[in-house]
């Protein structure tokens, strides 16, 4: 069971690293394609992230319960466990906070007519905050991925 789970977890953070990755590259082709208007832009944007967060929130928060079924796994140690949970839950969190008072807020900014003056700040804490939440799971799924000695030396 500790190996299935090790792998799961693995394969879930490795997963949305990537998937996040493709979505930010296809993000930005998007709103930089000269044909697409400022309304369309929105629409994408309001048909986009819903599926961005679920994905994340749902491949993370499997990441972190594979890894508490694998966290006596011979080749993890205990000292690179502690440091796995904690980056991932802290990148979870950001990824909750971002969602909840960032991104639903841009969310009612595209419903006004004219963008209030705060929308670009918003919109580069929502990029800073996704930035920082995708670079701890990338260390978090190395941490987890790297191979380890076993502790029976082989």
């Amino acid at each position: 069971m500790k190996t299935i789970s090790l792998m799961l977890a693995r394969f879930c953070l490795c997963a949305w690293f990537g998937a996040a990755s493709l979505f930010v590259v296809t993000a930005v082709a998007e709103v930089s394609h000269p044909t697409f208007d400022s309304a369309t832009r929105d629409e994408l944007a309001k048909l986009r992230f819903p599926q961005y967060y679920t994905f994340g929130f749902s491949l993370v928060c499997l990441g972190l319960i594979f890894g508490w079924v694998a966290r006596n796994h011979p080749v993890l140690g205990a000292r690179r466990m502690k440091v796995f949970f904690a980056l991932t839950i802290v990148a979870l969190l950001m990824m909750v906070a971002d969602y909840f008072w960032i991104y639903s807020t841009l969310v009612s900014m595209l419903a006004l007519s004219a963008r209030p003056a705060n929308f670009h700040s918003y919109h580069k804490a929502s990029m800073y905050i996704n930035s920082a939440s995708l670079a701890l799971v990338l260390v978090s799924s190395l941490l987890i991925s790297w191979s380890g000695r076993r502790a029976d030396g082989k």
